[in-house]
Order: C-alpha cells, then sequence, then structure tokens
C-alpha cells in the first residue's frame, strides 16, 4: 500500500525538482535526505509532503550508473516522482536502435552511429553492463555485441523511452534545455514513440530539428572562421544561446556556454533569429542541461531557471528547486550538494583526478619547443592508474558492491593535494595510426610531489583489490601536447626515463616557450 499516494492533479502538491544526476548516486541519495525524502522498508524515497521531479541526464559520466536508475525508477513506479527525459537518455535509446535488424556488427547501422566521439560520451553507462573491460584498442562492436543481449540493459532502455519529452504540472514547465511552445506543439505527444524517434534521429527533418532544440537547446552558427572547444575537448562552430534573454544581441552575449571559450566567441551583432519567445508571465520553467558553474545558483529569469550545475565536473554539485506553489523563482529555495562520489574510471579503464581548468588560465595556448608547436590541453588531470591496471580493477569492484565501496572509500580518504616541481619534461613516443603509419607523439610534463598516490595504492593493496607488483605511476601533469590530444601514458618511472626527450627547469622552459 501507498502511503502517500501521487495525484497528478493535484493543486496544492509541492515538488522538489531536481538537476542532471550523471551518474553519481552517492550523491542524490545525500540530497534528498537534505530534502528531507527517507528510505521505507522497500528501499523507496519518500517525504510525506513532497514529491520529486527529475530534469533527466541521469546517465553518463559518473560511476554509479545503474544505481541511479535503481533510485529514480522506484520513485516513480512508486508514484513518489515525476521526470522528463534528458539528451542522455535519447541517445542513449538511439544508440541502442537498430536501423536495419537485419544488419549486425556494422557501426553505422544505428539511429546513433557508433563513432569513436558518441562511444566516449556513452562508455561509462555501457561498462555497467558489461562483465569483461572495454579495451578501445580492440572491435567495440564485438564488446558491445554481449551487451545488446543483457536483459537489464534492454529494460533499461525501454524505460528511457516512457520518460516525457516535457511535462506540465501544476502551473510548472519542466523539460530539458529549452521550452518553444511552437516545436511541443508541432510534436503534439510529449512520449517518444518509435516514429518520432527515427524521424528525430535523421538530420534533415523537422523532427530532428525540434528534438534537438528541446533536449539540447537552441543553437546557432558562428560567423565564418570562428570555433572554440567545448568541455570535452570537441571544436565546435555552433553556440547554444541564452534564447529567453531579450538582451542577448551578441554571439558573446548569447552565448550558453563554459565561461572559459566565452573569448574565443565573437562579440559581433547576431544575425538572424536566435531568440525565443518566452514572455515574465508565463508559467515558471526548469531546464537541466547547461553545465552552469556559478558558486551560488540563481534563476535565468524570473520565471526560468536551470539547475544543472555541473554534479560529474570538479567543484560540480547537484542541485535543487524547492517549489511551494510560487509563480516567480526565488533565490532562497535552491538546495544542492557538492559531489560526493568518487569519479569513478574513465572510458578506458584508468582512474584520473580531474582538474579545473581555471588552474591553468596564466599558460600560453600554443609554444614552440625543440622546433615543433604544441597546444594547450583540452583538459586537465592527473593519472591516478593507468588504463591497463585501472581496467583490471574495474573488472574487480564492477559487479561486486562491497569491494566498490571499498575502492570508493579508498579514494575519498586519500589526501590528493600535490605540487608541482621545478622538473618538466619532453616526452615522446611512436604509435601507428589506423593506417599502421607509425607517427611521433610528444607532450611537455611537469613531475609532481604527491604522497597520497603512494598511500592510496597501498591502501588498494591491503584490502586485496590489486596486486602488490603493481607498481605506483610518476605523479605527473600533462600541459601541452603534439600529435596526442589526450597525452602520453606513463604506467611507471622506468617508462618515463625511455620516453624522456629532454628535461628543463623551469626557468629553462619558460625560456623555450
Amino acid at each position: 500500500m501507498n502511503p502517500y499516494p501521487f495525484k497528478d492533479d493535484d493543486m496544492k502538491q509541492k515538488y522538489d525538482l531536481i538537476g542532471d544526476i550523471h551518474g553519481c548516486a552517492k550523491t542524490l541519495e545525500k540530497l534528498l535526505a537534505r530534502l528531507g525524502y527517507e528510505k521505507d522498508s522497500q528501499d523507496i524515497y519518500r517525504h510525506r509532503d513532497r514529491k520529486v521531479i527529475f530534469l533527466g541526464d541521469f546517465i553518463d559520466r559518473g560511476p554509479c550508473q545503474r544505481e541511479v536508475i535503481h533510485i529514480v525508477r522506484k520513485m516513480i513506479d512508486a508514484e513518489q516522482a515525476l521526470s522528463v527525459m534528458g539528451n542522455h537518455e535519447y541517445n542513449a535509446i538511439a544508440f541502442a536502435t537498430q536501423k536495419n535488424t537485419a544488419m549486425d556488427d556494422d557501426p553505422d547501422n544505428y539511429l546513433r552511429p557508433h563513432t569513436a566521439r558518441n562511444i566516449k560520451q556513452h562508455i561509462q553507462f555501457l561498462k555497467a553492463y558489461s562483465d569483461s573491460p572495454y579495451d578501445p584498442e580492440h572491435s567495440f562492436e564485438n564488446w558491445y555485441a554481449k551487451i545488446r543481449g543483457d536483459k537489464d540493459y534492454l529494460e533499461d532502455i525501454e524505460w528511457f523511452k516512457t520518460l516525457p519529452l516535457w511535462k506540465e504540472v501544476n502551473g510548472i514547465r519542466v523539460i530539458h534545455a529549452c521550452w518553444d511552445s511552437q516545436l511541443i506543439d508541432k510534436i503534439g505527444d510529449p512520449v517518444l514513440n518509435n516514429d518520432l524517434l527515427n524521424s528525430s534521429s535523421t538530420k534533415g527533418n523537422w523532427q530532428y530539428d525540434a528534438v534537438e532544440t528541446l533536449l539540447k537547446g537552441k543553437e546557432i552558427p558562428l560567423p565564418k572562421g570562428h570555433a572554440f572547444k567545448d568541455k570535452d575537448g570537441n571544436t565546435r562552430h555552433n553556440i547554444r544561446v541564452r534564447w529567453w534573454d531579450q538582451e542577448a544581441d551578441t554571439y558573446r552575449k548569447a552565448f550558453l556556454g563554459p565561461e572559459t571559450a566565452s573569448t574565443h566567441i565573437p562579440d559581433d551583432e547576431i544575425i538572424g533569429d536566435h531568440l525565443i519567445e518566452y514572455s515574465h508571465d508565463e508559467p515558471p520553467v526548469f531546464l537541466g542541461h547547461y553545465w552552469l558553474n556559478d558558486p551560488i545558483p540563481v534563476p535565468l529569469a524570473g520565471n526560468i531557471a536551470c539547475l544543472d550545475y555541473s554534479v560529474a565536473k570538479p567543484g560540480g554539485k547537484l542541485t535543487a528547486y524547492r517549489w511551494n506553489g510560487e509563480t516567480d523563482i526565488q533565490g532562497k529555495h535552491y538546495e544542492w550538494i557538492e559531489c560526493s562520489d568518487w569519479p569513478g574510471f574513465s572510458e578506458t579503464g584508468s582512474i584520473l583526478l580531474p582538474l579545473s581548468s581555471g588552474q591553468f588560465e596564466q599558460l600560453a595556448p600554443l609554444i614552440e619547443i625543440e622546433g615543433q608547436q604544441f597546444e594547450i590541453k583540452d583538459e586537465f588531470h592527473i593519472t591516478v592508474m593507468s588504463k591497463k591496471s585501472g581496467a583490471n580493477l574495474e573488472m574487480t569492484v564492477l559487479h561486486d558492491p562491497v569491494k566498490h565501496a571499498e575502492l570508493a572509500r579508498a579514494y575519498k580518504s586519500t589526501n590528493w593535494s600535490f605540487h608541482e616541481t621545478s622538473e618538466l619534461r619532453l616526452i615522446q613516443r611512436e604509435k601507428p595510426n589506423r593506417d599502421g603509419e607509425m607517427i611521433k607523439q610528444q607532450s611537455i610534463i611537469v613531475v609532481l610531489k604527491m604522497p597520497g598516490l603512494d598511500n592510496f595504492y597501498n591502501a588498494l593493496k591491503e584490502a586485496s583489490l590489486i596486486d602488490a607488483s603493481i607498481p605506483v605511476p610518476p605523479p605527473h601533469l600533462t600541459l601541452y601536447t603534439n600529435n596526442c590530444d589526450s597525452g602520453i601514458g606513463i604506467p611507471d618511472w622506468e617508462t618515463l626515463q625511455n620516453q624522456t626527450m629532454h628535461t628543463y627547469t623551469a626557468d629553462e622552459f619558460d625560456h623555450h616557450g
């Protein structure tokens, strides 16, 4: 029996709207607890007076993909929550849906093709359904074939399809990225049926543009010759815009994205239509999607709130808004929890300590050393464990909650503070490209002092999570790369010595740079 029955038409119902979760289950549980939700005997979070509305993007990026789905599905099934679909759920559906079921092992035979970029974005979700490590050097389709037959995976994909593209309830509107009334009216039914799924996965169809706008935001092309790199290092020629902002009349003012990229956006007047009319007297609308990074969440407008505050990034937080029937969004109704999950394994199985790009704003974007041009790295991290050792550890803990918890505790209890030494190195390796030709890759690293790294490995060995013979990698930070955007893996000190072409002091590096 449900002690708190859900009534969708109850105009007195109060809601807690929660932004993008991205696999951060522990953070979600802490936020629900802060909001006053408690687990019942069936492991369902309930509140005596309130319900939750989730804004989508439950998956990808974070370490606890299936755990998030478990929490959310149980709440929705028990009528303790509602949700809309995020672009990551839509992408997951398209990634799993074949165009022609008679064709197998063809990466292009899916509504969302299995390109390297799409795989990288989605791999954390897929690995949660696999009992074998993912190796980018081998066939993805062979590895994915077993996942495609997994009952739980297929069931979760089918559940994603039940999430509506938008929701309007009790005087508020909820959508993942952009409330465009004309497109909503044109689509009609918010449930993603097979016809809409197929038509919206094909560029050139109005349905494609419609779903892109509703779930990913309004985009416009930059003037010719302009581009920027997004949070994943991808080069973008279009920008997402502040579609509600009548004062955003230049590309830079309209740009909705990371502050670090705004300097690459021209301050020229926008040519063409980029706004969607949403007047101040329309119902409050709640959005996710935009990876905001304000230290204190604030409304985008008097009746527009974004609740995505980059939970899966360093310093990010999971954000909620406690709606009590008001028509004007109020800052005092925001609640949030900083991410408490460990960052999980990377797409290749390595363990990384992500760093904020803001720490490296003083670095020049391009330098020349030894006659070669080096570009600043797209993102910064410290490799805690190499992909080979990490992939083995991932298989050890993947389906064992006790061991996974031990790993998370070891990571979170480690003091990850570090400081840079005065030692910088130019390292180099040769690697075959897709055509089998050997190419030279180089990077500039700074060697670090990081006592916690040894402590972390010792904790894993004491817990019998890794073999005692696994070496601790040299703590280092890749600053610049040449012909290898992701940097060069350094699993041990011997490899570092073999790959080192030149060692600089900080003063010498400044001179050469």
